[in-house]
């Protein structure tokens, strides 16, 4: 089957069942993946074009506040290329696979983007209560309640996959100067992490989730190359 089918099957069910492939063939796919994610940021990057043909058409600004101005090369692609991709893939692909593990990581990540991205709290502050939420949530989850998520996730793959999917996306939206009738782009302006959040998530169901990270720090890592080569 072909990767594309593989992602259609992904974006209709909410899951890929791991298929049990060889070095080689896990390096092929890994560069396959790479190539359409370069191809997805291409289609994107074209279509905005063609939309900024139109008069009066103006794509949102990039906030202030996710700037790195201040920054070194080095910091900037530290942060970017590999520090940005493990967060985010054990916070929306780890999850995908339910175990009590990969739920209290998830969980914990999700805290740390709301009060961190969302509410833009202090760094000790998010790390304080991402200790805490972990911590309770391995004391408190017993086996009876492991069950009932288990079943959960079985039972909801395609929601719990939209979520994870859309909550990625949308909380990239907050790189945008985005108020009134600018909201209204939102929807244009995930389009690159929703395509690149199915992408990652086929990696994840089918190679593991170190797949996923190596992908993303790859995507991101080449776009930041430039900051590297600044440093």
């Amino acid at each position: 089957m072909s990767i594309f089918k593989n992602l259609w099957v992904v974006a209709k069910t909410g899951f890929f069942e791991e298929e049990k492939l060889s070095t080689n063939q896990l390096i092929k796919s890994f560069f396959k993946l790479l190539l359409i994610l370069f191809f997805f940021k291409f289609l994107y990057l074209a279509f905005t074009a063609l939309l900024e043909l139109i008069d009066g058409f103006i794509l949102p600004m990039v906030s202030e506040n996710t700037k790195l101005d201040d920054y070194s090369g080095l910091l900037k692609f530290t942060l970017t290329a590999l520090l940005a991709p493990i967060v985010e893939e054990f916070t929306f692909r780890l999850g995908l696979k339910f175990s009590k593990r990969n739920f209290i990581i998830m969980i914990g990540g999700l805290t740390f983007v709301v009060l961190k991205v969302l509410l833009h709290l202090d760094w000790e502050i998010c790390l304080a209560a991402v200790s805490f939420v972990i911590l309770f949530l391995s004391l408190i989850l017993k086996a009876k309640a492991i069950d009932s998520l288990a079943e959960f996730w079985k039972n909801h793959r395609l929601l719990i996959f939209y979520f994870l999917l859309l909550s990625f996306s949308v909380v990239h939206s907050t790189n945008f100067e985005l108020s009134g009738p600018m909201l209204l782009y939102i929807p244009l302006l995930i389009l690159p992490q929703i395509m690149g959040g199915l992408v990652y998530g086929y990696a994840r169901f089918n190679h593991g989730i170190l797949m996923s990270i190596g992908l993303h720090m790859a995507s991101n890592g080449i776009l930041t190359l430039p900051y590297l080569l600044s440093s």
